[in-house]
């Protein structure tokens, strides 16, 4: 089973996967010292991006996807300032990463994981993994919170099918195992970087849910609204969610 699988049953909001998770990615970046040979070919694949939605022609607007971009393009360009400085980290460093490292291109088979779909590996940023992780861990959470109209978001966090005391321990093992697969506590600065790219992964499901199914659900309006305050004060991460 994919790990998305088991989030979306609930029972993936276990302490001891996320830690496994957690270990699995630390250690796949703390061997990916790439070889000459594997810079060479890293540089011939598209380089890790983020899209910063700060400029947008008429002819992309117009063939933009879904009947409600213009809803995920006013919230995206909130953050476009975020998403301008994001965007520099992503070539600022030579490691291997996944590059699309969500919930559901990890399998859980045989008491070991498996990582698939790995089209878009390329040079980048180690927490684009890590933040695209939590952001996924994240993104399926919010879509089992119930609506509660008109209510502060954090009341809609506590009246989750799945408590947010069991997300906050899922995501505390889930760093935890990675830190100790690295032997070496995350460094402020990477903690902000990887919540960056957890709100840049939330932000994106509005993107994703217009080419996809060509509306905004109410899971994915949740997504793009925290992606956007994690963009922009991406301290409220650790605040809210551990």
């Amino acid at each position: 089973r994919t790990w998305h699988d088991m989030l979306r049953t609930r029972d993936g909001y276990d302490p001891d996967h996320a830690y496994k998770v957690g270990t699995w990615v630390g250690e796949m970046h703390r061997e990916a010292i790439p070889s000459k040979a594997l810079l060479d070919y890293a540089e011939a694949l598209a380089p890790v991006s983020v899209r910063t939605y700060a400029v947008i022609t008429v002819e992309a607007y117009a063939n933009a996807p879904g009947f409600q971009f213009k809803a995920f393009l006013r919230t995206a360009q909130r953050a476009s300032k975020a998403l301008a400085v994001l965007a520099e980290t992503a070539h600022s460093f030579s490691i291997m990463v996944h590059g699309d490292l969500k919930a559901d291109n990890l399998l859980f088979k045989d008491q070991g994981i498996r990582l698939v779909d790995w089209e878009l590996c390329s040079l980048g940023h180690p927490m684009s993994d890590v933040g695209t992780l939590v952001g996924s861990v994240l993104s399926s959470w919010f879509e089992l919170i119930p609506p509660r109209v008109g209510k502060p978001i954090i009341e809609w966090f506590a009246g989750g099918t799945v408590p947010a005391s069991c997300v906050s321990l899922t995501l505390d093992a889930l760093l935890q195992g990675y830190e100790d697969a690295m032997s070496a506590p995350l460094s402020t600065e990477y903690r902000k970087t990887l919540w960056s790219y957890a709100g840049y992964f939330l932000l994106e499901r509005g993107h994703v849910a217009n080419a996809t199914q060509g509306r905004l659900g109410l899971g994915t309006k949740l997504s793009m609204e925290m992606g956007e305050r994690l963009l922009i004060r991406p301290e409220l991460g650790p605040e809210t969610f551990l």
